[in-house]
């Protein structure tokens, strides 16, 4: 960058342009301190990706019915590997704020989450092991900040939700009568104002493009 070139960008020239703040911080985090930054605008589409997956397993898994008394058959996974994650992010941090090894550590949680949500189906989770997982994502994001942050980007006005709800349901009733075509175009209108859907063993879910 340079300004003789006039690439050079400020966080407001970004804002501008659409870029979503949380999407900028977690680029940033991405890097060493110490290092320099690759700051392409790929990149930055690629973070707003990578908030938006990780925004979306947590609330996923808040969402999920949980139950103090689960089917017996369904062993909690999630306790061991919710330790691990946040010894090692502690120990990453803690090593002279290696945010990119901590970052992994989060995508390491979302991985495990979603799998154990997509092979619990519709059963419950427990209670105790949903709390885990909860509050792992929330410990690393009172240092991260960028869930939080994209919270309260994606909150939408009443119409645009009743809209969108509307336009998931009719997508919904295509699917169900086999109607593809019809179905697909939903999709496509929807991304075209900038919701994102996810088809999962619970139906369907929604979130703004990063």
């Amino acid at each position: 960058m340079a300004k003789s070139t006039g690439n050079i960008f400020n966080l407001q020239d970004l804002v501008e342009r659409g870029v979503k703040p949380s999407s900028i911080r977690y680029l940033f985090l991405t890097a060493h301190y110490r290092s320099k930054l690759n700051f392409t605008f790929a990149a930055l589409e690629a973070s707003a990706e990578a908030v938006r997956r990780i925004r979306g397993a947590r609330e996923r898994l808040r969402a999920h019915p949980d139950a103090r008394d689960p089917d017996p058959a369904d062993e909690p996974a999630l306790h061991p590997l919710v330790d691990g994650v946040l010894a090692r992010f502690t120990d990453a941090m803690d090593g002279d704020l290696n945010t990119s090894v901590a970052l992994a550590e989060l995508h390491a949680l979302v991985n495990a989450v979603n799998q154990r949500l997509e092979a619990l189906g519709t059963r419950p989770i427990s209670a105790a092991e949903k709390h885990a997982a909860m509050d792992a994502f929330d410990r690393i994001d009172r240092v991260f900040g960028f869930v939080e942050l994209a919270g309260r980007e994606a909150e939408v006005d009443s119409d645009l939700s009743a809209w969108v709800e509307e336009r998931i349901a009719a997508r919904q009733a295509a699917r169900k009568a086999k109607d593809f075509a019809t179905s697909d175009a939903i999709r496509a209108e929807l991304a075209a104002r900038g919701v994102v859907v996810e088809d999962t063993a619970q139906g369907p879910r929604w979130s703004l493009a990063g």
